[in-house]
């Protein structure tokens, strides 16, 4: 026993003092000034490095070259930047005039090759003459508060980090995460959780270039502060963003007594830069600092290089990479307009395919294999990518007929040269011509039909990439023309018209336009023929005319009757209580001719009228604000004949905390959490009513009739409600939205004693937690 505690007290003795060596290490006055070409005697402040430490971008207060000199009394803010001389030090700084105006400036973040910039809730892409304009952050349903914000984007460009402070923090300002959506929003701002964010003012957020290691500043860790607000450092444990290590102090040296909201790193993590007015030049100056091996984030690999066509000059492309070799997108960046130059980072421990991506040019890709790697590495690589021909393809076809031609195609190139394309015998072609050619004549030749010739213009999203374009021949027959029109209001008809020389069976078809023009060919010859008009909705009419030696168009216009309509009508009803209630009615014909429409009901008693043609079945989707949507299928019994009416009344249920709502047709393969397909349709439905109800929080329960063990079931369900909130999440509803859970066999809507009992049983439910 003596034994065993002389051993403990040994192990805490020496780890006190690898603390203790740790503490002093950290706390050694390493500060170093970097020097009069970046500090003045104005304020140095909010310093960003690039990934490769080679660019530092930072911002000075009311120095007298900024673009509002200075300001008696007030704050004049403006971005500049120094780049790091081949000797090691600073260079002179200059003033980012493009993106600096009288007012507050700041810069919160830069891209990996530092060609974008995030200026606070805004960013600017470089261009190939300076800088964008600066446009807003467009993030999903934002809130703040506080009269403080800040930002921090990933050297990835797919995470964002906010300070805010809103009804989700813990008490005021927190660190939340938003992501990059594929239409260039970013999602709604979700809390980083308990461990990161404290009862005080969590800001100044710095996320390192392994996407996982945190530096922050707070005013709310009691234990180990140092001065009034701190700079701390956690790591992510997980994809959640919420399971953090526990957050460190950045010890003494970089934490003052003070305020202290400044600590950035280049992406390697060698030196970390920061703000400090002990031994400065006049108020605040940026040092740097070596950072010991505990405090740093994992390794990466910084990978720059340069984009080039074959001809070696320089592109404006798209950078992206992913983990090798079915990975989704881990990030993606640009090459800088004018040079070619890009630069990226990538974490070690996969393996990853990078991408060059440009209209109009092939691609070009590099493997890089990150697996095994442990320490920080560098590589450079130029991708070299080739002009695409432009592909142009079609058919041609007759006009009348719609039937393929065996036509002669030529092209004739702005060289002069001439070209024949090959075409097949339903009167498909398809041909290429060079990348740098923007425009070509066709000629075209049929026998019995005229011939055509087109001078053919690329635009720019045709060019080097795909054009398409049938050609219809007209052959020298008879034109027959005229409109089809409603016998009554004389409006136009867009219908189908059959027509066939009297004498023979073989109708032929062609169709009135929406104006009701049609116009059809006809062999030059004396001979009768019946014309015959459809139309949804309208009878029916045939019509005979006789065609004259010499005619070359005969025109005769068609009109229809319309058929009676249906009336379709009932009550919107609240479920609950029974009253009437006004909704949003949305109307659309099952099948043939897509039509739709829109109407409300009736704001006391919930009555609607809805005349439609009696020729289909007809869908209808009921919303109304704080209802679950209701979609019903309407059959009409008798399509086409005379006046009918249908009463359907529409019993909506309210959404209120509580209220319990069966998703039917959800659908998983057989003893499995695996959604089919099928199921896909009433899942969109619940999307969008979370879309339309945005702070609806709800629960997904599983449920199993009662074949198998209880443990079995309970298993299964949980795992069937998980996969359905994960089907909502690839959506785009927030995390915080919906919980899963899973009830087995425990709570049985009917009796498990019949096959379609258990069926019953066998359901997935959604219940409304908040709203």
């Amino acid at each position: 026993m003596k034994k065993l505690l002389l051993i403990s007290f040994i192990l805490i003795a020496h780890f006190l003092l690898l603390e203790l060596v740790k503490i002093r290490a950290w706390a050694q006055p390493i500060l170093e000034n970097l020097g009069p070409n970046v500090n003045s005697t104005a304020d140095e402040l909010s310093p960003i490095i690039s990934a490769d430490g080679k660019t530092l971008f930072f911002v000075r207060n009311n120095h007298p070259d900024n673009v509002g000199g200075i300001i008696p009394g007030k704050n004049n803010m403006d971005i500049w930047f120094s780049r790091l001389q081949p000797d090691g030090t600073w260079g002179k700084a200059e003033n980012l005039t493009l993106l600096n105006d009288e007012h507050n400036n700041v810069i919160t973040s830069a891209s990996a090759d530092g060609n974008l910039l995030l200026l606070g809730d805004k960013v600017s892409r470089r261009t190939r003459t300076g800088w964008s304009a600066p446009e807003k952050l467009n993030i999903r349903n934002f809130r703040n508060v506080s009269k403080y914000s800040g930002y921090f984007l990933s050297n990835n460009g797919k995470v964002l980090i906010l300070s805010i402070e809103n009804e989700k923090s813990i008490l005021d300002q927190d660190l939340f995460v938003s992501f990059l959506q594929p239409d260039g929003s970013w999602s709604e701002p979700a809390n980083l959780g308990k461990t990161v964010n404290t009862e005080g003012k969590d800001y100044s957020p710095f996320l390192a270039a392994d996407g996982r290691t945190l530096y922050y500043c707070t005013d709310g860790h009691i234990k180990n502060r140092i001065g009034g607000v701190d700079l701390y450092v956690t790591r992510r444990l997980d994809d959640s963003w919420r399971n953090w290590s526990t957050p460190e102090n950045l010890g003494p040296t970089v934490n003052t007594p003070g305020t202290d909201a400044y600590f950035v790193i280049p992406a390697c993590g060698d030196w970390a830069y920061v703000v400090s007015t002990n031994n400065s030049l006049g108020a605040g100056d940026i040092f740097r600092l070596p950072i010991p091996a505990g405090m740093k984030p994992n390794p990466v690999m910084i990978f720059s290089g340069v984009v080039k066509d074959d001809r070696g000059q320089e592109l404006d492309a798209e950078i992206n990479y992913r983990e090798y070799p079915m990975g989704r997108e881990d990030g993606r960046a640009y090459t800088n307009p004018a040079t070619g130059d890009f630069t990226i980072v990538l974490p070690v421990g996969k393996k990853y395919i990078v991408q060059t991506t440009m209209p109009g040019y092939t691609r070009d890709s590099l493997i890089i294999d990150l697996t095994n790697v442990n320490e920080c590495q560098t590589k450079s690589h130029s991708f070299v990518i080739k002009l695409k021909p432009t592909i142009v393809s079609g058919r041609i076809y007759n006009e009348l007929t719609q039937q393929g031609i065996l036509a002669n195609l030529s092209y004739r190139l702005p060289d002069g040269s001439e070209n024949r394309a090959e075409v097949n015998n339903n009167g498909e072609y398809r041909f290429e011509v060079p990348g740098t050619v923007d425009n070509f004549n066709i000629t075209i030749n049929a026998e019995g039909f005229v011939e055509v010739k087109e001078a053919i213009r690329l635009s720019a999203e045709q060019k080097n990439n795909f054009y398409k374009r049938d050609f219809a021949l007209k052959s020298s027959d008879i034109e027959l023309i005229g409109k089809v029109l409603n016998a009554e209001t004389q409006a136009p008809i867009a219908a189908t018209i059959t027509y066939k020389k009297i004498g023979e069976s073989i109708a032929k078809e062609g169709k009135s336009s929406t104006n009701g023009d049609y116009k059809l060919k006809v062999k030059a010859e004396t001979a009768e023929y019946e014309l015959t008009a459809t139309a949804i909705g309208f009878y029916p009419n045939t019509e005979k005319i006789s065609i004259a030696p010499g005619q070359t168009t005969f025109t005769k216009d068609i009109k229809l009757l319309p058929k009676p309509p249906l009336l379709l009508f009932g009550k919107v009803l609240n479920d609950k209580t029974g009253e009437g209630i006004d909704a949003r009615i949305m109307w659309e014909r099952a099948g043939g001719e897509k039509q739709k429409g829109v109407m409300n009901s009736a704001v006391s008693s919930g009555e609607y009228k809805l005349g439609l043609p009696a020729v289909d079945d007809y869908n209808l989707i009921v919303k109304k604000d704080k209802f679950i949507t209701e979609y019903i299928n309407v059959s009409v019994p008798d399509k086409g004949t005379m006046y009918q009416e249908i009463q359907k009344d529409i019993r909506l249920i309210p959404i209120e905390i509580g209220t319990t709502v069966r998703l039917n047709n959800i659908q998983f393969e057989f003893n499995k959490a695996t959604l089919r397909p099928e199921s896909f349709v009433e899942l969109d439905r619940l999307v969008s009513l979370m879309n339309d109800a945005s702070t609806l929080v709800i629960e997904i329960a599983g449920h199993t009739d009662n074949v198998g063990s209880p443990e079995y079931n309970l298993k299964l369900s949980r795992e069937r409600a998980a996969a359905v909130r994960d089907y909502l999440l690839s959506k785009g509803i927030s995390p915080d939205r919906v919980r899963a859970e899973g009830y087995g066999e425990t709570k049985p809507l009917v009796d498990n004693k019949t096959e379609a009992n258990r069926a019953i049983n066998r359901r997935v439910e959604f219940r409304v937690i908040s709203m």
